[in-house]
């Protein structure tokens, strides 16, 4: 807010401002407002970057590079980045989490399935087999297909 009123702070960059900024020889910042800024590369790569407090530490979240991220999805990531830390959460750290949480999710929806199809398909086919034909069936397939299927899964990228 400019001056205690409730009048919004003036954005102070421009993507023409971020598209014209030359590399130096060192890497230097391109302010904008409330701690997110572009850090202009001395290999010409532009990062958008956002400085924050919390508990009184400092700290540091990339928010990704210009132009893949705009000026205006920069300012969206950097306004709710904001409202976690004035709510005390580090917003490296929930990033994280909900990354976290996503892989976990997906993980036991693929785990899930693999063991529903496993199940549905003994169902459907266990009905005319003997009793110890069936135990070896699923011993079979917890000791050598589940292990396999778990470790295909989580090598393949997502």
């Amino acid at each position: 807010m400019v001056g205690g009123t409730d009048r919004p702070i003036p954005p102070v960059l421009t993507t023409l401002q971020i598209k014209s900024a030359k590399p130096a020889e060192r890497a230097y910042k391109l302010a904008d407002t409330g701690g997110l800024f572009v850090l202009v590369q001395p290999n010409g790569s532009k990062l958008w970057r956002y400085k924050f407090r919390l508990d009184g530490v400092e700290g540091l979240q990339a928010l990704g590079a210009f132009p893949e991220v705009t000026l205006a999805d920069a300012r969206h990531a950097h306004a709710e980045s904001r409202k976690l830390v004035a709510k005390g959460v580090h917003p490296v750290q929930a990033r994280r989490d909900e990354r976290e949480s996503r892989a976990q999710a997906e993980l036991h929806r693929v785990k899930g399935s693999f063991g529903a199809v496993c199940a549905d398909w003994n169902a459907a086919t266990g009905a005319d087999l003997r009793p110890a034909t069936v135990l070896q069936r699923n011993r079979e397939i917890e000791k050598d297909l589940t292990p396999r299927f778990k470790a295909y899964r989580s090598t393949q990228p997502h």
